[in-house]
């Protein structure tokens, strides 16, 4: 993704048109039911992977977040940053900074907008996670990837691809949704926490 413009950016996955339904069999409600149990069972799994890679790699979750959006979506200014994640102008100029000197990121004016940078992970950024989820993979009996899709036929891997894409998409909306909703902060915040919402703002796209 270019760094002109603000819209966060989308998913490798090509958009799927969804047909609106709401006549259901019991069955196909009961798979459906199945499906998003086992989802959520993922994301748990998923998050903790996450966390422990996180460790392994030296950082801390939100500049683990702010390097992978670098590496998978290429560079980034600022504001676009902030438009993702929520995150204020000044945490992302310290966590850029952070990042800086660590040799992960580089941070050049904006040939659109000189008052902005954008940010770049660097080689060494991508190698070091490379590594280390290759490290990672190499304590598993076979690759994980393969043996995940392994036995599954060319329509069975069409069916996952439209399914990832959109629950890849559902969930950029609903964190953008979260973040930028117009509420109240939960009096929910778990006891001994720090951390504060950036206060609510226009996203643009």
């Amino acid at each position: 993704m270019s760094a002109h413009g603000d819209q966060h950016p989308s998913t490798d996955a090509t958009p799927i048109d969804q047909p609106d339904r709401t006549d259901h069999t019991d069955e196909e409600t009961s798979e459906v039911d199945t499906v998003l149990g086992l989802l959520a069972r993922l994301e748990i799994g998923s998050m903790l992977f996450r966390q422990a890679l996180t460790e392994r790699l030296g950082l801390n979750e939100t500049e683990h977040l702010v390097l992978d959006l670098l590496i998978q979506h290429g560079d980034l200014n600022g504001s676009q940053l902030g438009g993702i994640t929520g995150l204020s102008s000044g945490a992302i100029s310290g966590l850029a900074q952070r990042l800086e000197r660590s040799g992960l990121v580089t941070r050049t004016p904006d040939p659109y907008d000189g008052r902005r940078r954008v940010l770049k992970a660097t080689e060494a950024a991508r190698r070091h996670v490379e590594e280390t989820v290759e490290e990672l993979r190499l304590r598993e009996p076979r690759r994980a990837g393969v043996d995940l899709l392994y036995g599954l036929s060319s329509d069975d891997l069409h069916a996952v691809t439209i399914f990832l894409s959109r629950a890849t998409d559902r969930a950029f909306r609903q964190a953008r949704s979260l973040r930028f909703a117009q509420r109240e902060p939960s009096r929910w915040r778990s006891r001994g926490s720090t951390s504060r919402p950036a206060p609510p703002r226009s996203v643009p796209g």
